[in-house]
């Protein structure tokens, strides 16, 4: 009975033994992964940070130059333009696939070139719609809406770079900056928006209601007394107009002398004719009808 009493005792030690055992070996629950899981069938859109060209490598050691699908050892890069899909993400690297003529080359990039990685992770469900730029300071890109989740871990400048739930096909998330104003309202719930929106949760605005103000203006009635000016007559006594007289300007005859023209005739006076009766009065070397007839011219018939 006493044997039988200690297998007991040593089998209740063993077994309490073996239940604290397990009870200390049980893991604690592992820390929330600081990015989201990803893969081929559920990738993450983004833009890499440089505004220039990112250089690609063939392993995550990040060491040889090129792609890994297809394997290719070259002078890979990602330009700025390029939109890439994120497969997965280390603290060190980033397996990603970029467009290259005929389809999309895969490779591994720093994780440097997607993010400087210095903040706390922050996750809550937007509350709003705010404005999703390709960098900071860079182009609007897209948005997140009310009701996505967005997991906030990095700041640069006056923005914050986020994950967000943008499902489409495989694409399962995008990776984007916003405002940090708009972060910090829209999903952090502080502060206000920066970003104009439809419904904006976060700013409240309550009008002002101004009382009606009305102003009654009196009629104003102006009675100007008739004004008659009376006008004196004006005479007008005009001097008279003295007619200027007739201005006669006498000419000065003009008399030309002519020397008097003394023509020679052989004129018969009366007396001589009377005192020749009886001669030749022409000269003809005759006494006819012919001398008479100058007798009567000389006598006045």
């Amino acid at each position: 009975m006493k044997q039988f009493g200690k297998l007991i005792s040593l089998l209740l030690a063993l077994a309490l033994a073996t239940g604290l055992a397990g009870m200390m070996a049980t893991p604690a629950f592992a820390a929330i992964a600081k990015w989201p899981s990803l893969s081929q069938y559920a990738y993450a859109e983004s833009y890499c940070l440089s505004a220039g060209n990112t250089p690609v490598y063939t392993t995550g050691v990040l060491s040889k130059r090129g792609t890994s699908t297809p394997y290719q050892e070259r002078d890979a890069v990602i330009y700025a333009a390029d939109v890439i899909h994120i497969y997965s993400m280390t603290a060190e690297y980033a397996y990603v696939s970029y467009s290259v003529p005929g389809g999309r080359s895969r490779g591994y990039i720093s994780t440097g070139a997607l993010t400087p990685n210095n903040m706390s992770d922050f996750r809550a469900t937007a509350r709003g719609k705010a404005t999703v730029y390709n960098r900071p300071g860079g182009t609007a890109w897209d948005s997140f809406a009310a009701g996505d989740y967005v997991i906030g871990f990095a700041v640069s400048g006056n923005y914050t770079q986020c994950f967000y739930t943008s499902r489409a096909g495989d694409r399962a998330m995008r990776l984007g900056w916003v405002l940090t104003s708009d972060f910090n309202c829209l999903v952090k719930g502080t502060g206000s928006v920066a970003t104009t929106t439809t419904t904006n949760p976060c700013t409240t605005t309550t009008p002002t209601t101004k009382p009606c103000t009305t102003t009654t203006k009196h009629c104003t009635t102006t009675t100007k007394p008739c004004t008659t000016t009376t006008k004196p007559c004006t005479t007008t006594t005009k001097p008279c107009t003295t007619i200027k007289p007739y201005t006669t300007t006498a000419k000065t005859c003009s008399t030309t002398t002519k020397p008097c023209t003394t023509t020679t005739t052989t004129t018969t006076s009366r007396t001589t004719a009377i005192t020749t009766l009886k001669g030749d009065l022409n000269g003809d070397g005759k006494v006819d009808y012919r001398d008479l007839k100058i007798l009567l011219r000389l006598l006045g018939h």
